[in-house]
């Protein structure tokens, strides 16, 4: 996910849901969605530099199904850090799907 692009971020208070859509090459873009959230912390404070690019994303589990945690650390220097239930990262449709070992 280096170098992937965030695009804007939805958060459904009420649904306790945030999705987070991200440009990973050219032709291929997926989201994010964390469903059963509890701690969403969203700094934006670039003590890096402006940049709208993930320099690293770590997840707390196994894979996507079983993770409690994820972390986004944006090229700003900036720690997007999401608990929830469930995660999932969903290919949009149309494009090739991702590997496992792509996805994190």
């Amino acid at each position: 996910m280096h170098d992937s692009t965030i695009g804007p971020i939805t958060i459904d208070w009420d649904n306790g849901a945030v999705e987070i859509p991200l440009k990973i090459a050219n032709d291929v873009t997926g989201t994010i969605i964390a469903q059963g959230l509890r701690l969403l912390v969203m700094p934006r404070m670039h003590p890096w530099g402006p940049a709208r690019t993930v320099y690293e994303l770590s997840i707390n589990g196994e894979d996507w199904p079983d993770a409690t945690s994820v972390q986004i650390l944006a090229q700003t220097g900036d720690n997007i850090s999401i608990e929830a239930d469930t995660f999932e990262y969903i290919v949009n449709s149309d494009e090739r799907p991702i590997a496992e070992s792509e996805a994190v």
